[in-house]
């Protein structure tokens, strides 16, 4: 493996000057300065993972009840039924209006006699 030296604290010459800039004044700082920078870093860390996970929670509840919401409507879809009335009411009314030609056609080849 070909490991090339990268920006670090042993290799300032390497680093672009926002990071050389940003080491230095890091370097800049007191033990207990940069304690406490390390503490409250920790401690946004520690309140947007807070927050994330609060909000992935949400989300996730949020989505469980779309994912209700759909079901309950497939459930309740009266689509299928529609459908099956119509065709039925289709065919129907199909039958009876051949029935209906039928005796039609079997009144004119057999007309009511005349009295």
């Amino acid at each position: 493996a070909n490991l090339k030296p990268v920006c670090g604290l042993n290799n300032m010459d390497l680093c672009v000057e926002e990071k050389k800039a940003l080491i230095e004044s890091l370097m800049a700082m007191s033990k207990e300065e940069l304690e406490q920078n390390i503490e409250n870093d920790r401690l946004d860390k520690k309140l947007f993972d807070e927050m994330f996970n609060k909000e992935a929670e949400r989300l996730s509840r949020e989505y469980e009840e779309l994912i209700q919401a759909k079901e309950d409507r497939l459930k309740a879809d009266s689509l299928g039924l529609l459908t099956a009335v119509l065709s039925w009411l289709t065919r129907y009314q199909e039958v009876k209006n051949c029935r209906r030609q039928e005796v039609m056609n079997f009144k004119n080849k057999y007309p009511y006699p005349n009295f």
